[in-house]
């Protein structure tokens, strides 16, 4: 059994007397049984795509082709020219994503040219509330372009709000401005909840 009590600001001992039944000999009112049960929290890989299969579900916007690569691993091959647009390729999840908890998002990406240059790309994770709405994005580290045709892994740490329900990931060109031609190759990406409340 629990109780509750409300003291005065100026740190008196005297407790403020509530009109309730129930008060005991300090002052503090029972207000429920409350019953806890010990639950393990679950961890680990909430989302993860190899590319091992067309069935991937992921989607370029308008201008760009993506396929299979069967060179070495699978991967996500990217090439094109994208006029305008935030992301090159994006993907919902269909797996809930908890409020109030902790993340790590990564992926593997090698660049072979973005032209004209600019904005090195990031994967990065859209948070949405019940309704839809967007509540943040949370992005990975950015591929180095002094290190172009290098598999190069991105990574981020996050920690969801309380509002969050769900989200979509989006391989990010960080920019809106001019047309982009691209080749690049996506893989490994992953989602991890590391800790729940």
């Amino acid at each position: 059994m629990k109780h509750v009590a409300m003291d005065l600001p100026e740190g008196s001992e005297r407790n403020i007397q509530l009109g309730l039944a129930g008060r005991d000999e300090a002052g503090r009112y029972s207000l429920c049984r409350l019953e806890g049960v010990a639950v393990e929290q679950s961890s680990g890989v909430i989302y993860q795509q190899s590319f091992e299969s067309t069935d991937h579900g992921w989607h370029c916007t308008r201008g760009l082709d993506s396929a299979v690569s069967r060179e070495g691993t699978s991967s996500l091959h990217l090439s094109g020219r994208q006029a305008r647009g935030w992301n090159y390729i994006s993907h919902a999840l269909d797996a809930a994503i908890l409020p109030a908890s902790r993340y790590r998002l990564s992926c593997w990406l090698k660049v072979g040219s973005v032209e004209p240059s600019g904005p090195a790309p990031y994967l990065k994770i859209g948070l949405v509330d019940a309704e839809g709405d967007w509540i943040e994005n949370h992005p990975t580290s950015t591929y180095d372009m002094n290190r172009t045709g290098q598999w190069q892994r991105l990574e981020a740490a996050l920690e969801t709000s309380l509002e969050t329900v769900d989200g979509h990931l989006a391989l990010e060109r960080g920019s809106n401005d001019t047309a982009t031609r691209i080749d690049l190759w996506l893989d490994d990406v992953r989602l991890e909840l590391l800790e729940a409340p």
